[in-house]
């Protein structure tokens, strides 16, 4: 069989970026994949009066998946919903599901967590830990697999599954005490899930490193200094507000991720832990997290095992809730 000439410089063009996505996963035995919130859905349906239906979202909501290395079977699931980001499209209805039925100011979040996915002869199946105001209950659902291999136009890894199931909200306790309004609302809640995620690939040139963020200064003057040499200059320029520059978290992110999957991990931790320290204290939560996160990912990569689970330990003092940095935490070896 010929391969064409074009087919075998395109695989080898693209091979380092693969290689360096993989090499992130030699420790992990898999990979953590990110929800992209713009291109997934997280929909209800119910019943109103018991006969129009009337469609639900949740505007804000956190997932990850460890896609393993052995397949399907073997990964995990961890999603956080912010109840208080329910949308009906009828914002005096919104409020009082809110406030009464969710009672957000008790309970703001909804979890979920995945305990197994196994294969019947119909396709897969998953078990999981649903966690709605002070109940937990365990569910199971069916998946269908969209795509698990997906490489899009930045060449993210990318991969799709959708589910859908019909729970009692009353067995979560999410009811009226008032009778007569609890009565408005079905007790049967149809949710419909499509779960799309992404692995973030940082070599991508299709959107060209930024001339003025500092990912791109420290990318290009590492091989030329030293990454001690030059990540004490940006520090630096950091500490003067150096206008020269963007010093954004997703800079330095991309730069640390970058270097990782390149082959250069330690280099690229050390990138992420000095994001960490000049916004420690004015970055959000949550991204401080992400970027712990990335950390213990990439330190598991290399099989460092203890310094990977006190980044994943740090990415959950910030964010207890994280779902990759609590699908780094099930997935860790100790």
């Amino acid at each position: 069989m010929k391969i064409g000439l074009s087919v075998v410089i395109c695989f080898l063009l693209l091979l380092p970026q693969f290689l360096g996505q993989d090499a992130l996963s030699k420790g992990l035995e898999g990979v953590i994949y990110i929800v992209d919130n713009q291109h997934a859905l997280m929909d209800f349906t119910t019943r109103h009066l018991g006969f129009g239906r009337v469609r639900g979202t949740f505007n804000e909501y956190q997932a990850s998946m460890f896609l393993a290395d052995k397949g399907l079977e073997a990964s995990t699931v961890t999603a956080t919903i912010d109840a208080s980001t329910l949308d009906t499209g009828n914002p005096g209805r919104d409020d009082h599901l809110k406030k009464v039925f969710f009672d957000v100011a008790k309970y703001p979040f909804i979890q979920f967590q995945s305990t197994e996915i196994y294969r019947t002869p119909e396709g897969y199946r998953m078990k999981g830990d649903l966690t709605i105001k002070d109940v937990t209950k365990r569910l199971e659902m069916p998946l269908t697999v969209v795509t698990l291999h997906g490489i899009d136009q930045w060449e993210n890894r990318r991969i799709v599954l959708e589910t859908n199931l019909v729970i009692d909200r009353k067995t979560f306790n999410v009811v009226y005490d008032n009778e007569f309004w609890d009565g408005i609302v079905a007790d049967e809640i149809e949710i419909d899930i499509s779960f799309a995620a992404f692995h973030y690939n940082a070599l991508n040139n299709v959107f060209p490193w930024r001339k003025h963020s500092i990912g791109t200064f420290i990318r290009d003057q590492i091989p030329r200094k030293g990454v001690e040499a030059t990540l004490a200059e940006v520090e630096q320029m950091f500490e003067a507000d150096s206008s020269d520059y963007k010093f954004g978290i997703q800079d330095f992110y991309r730069a640390g991720l970058g270097l990782a999957q390149s082959g250069q991990a330690i280099n690229g931790v050390e990138v992420l832990r000095l994001a960490i320290t000049v916004h420690r204290e004015s970055g959000a939560p949550s991204e401080i997290a992400d970027l712990y996160a990335a950390m213990a990912e990439v330190l598991a990569g290399e099989q460092r095992w203890t310094e990977a689970r006190e980044s994943v330990d740090h990415a959950l003092e910030f964010d207890p809730r994280h779902p990759a940095a609590l699908e780094l935490d099930r997935h860790l070896k100790e």
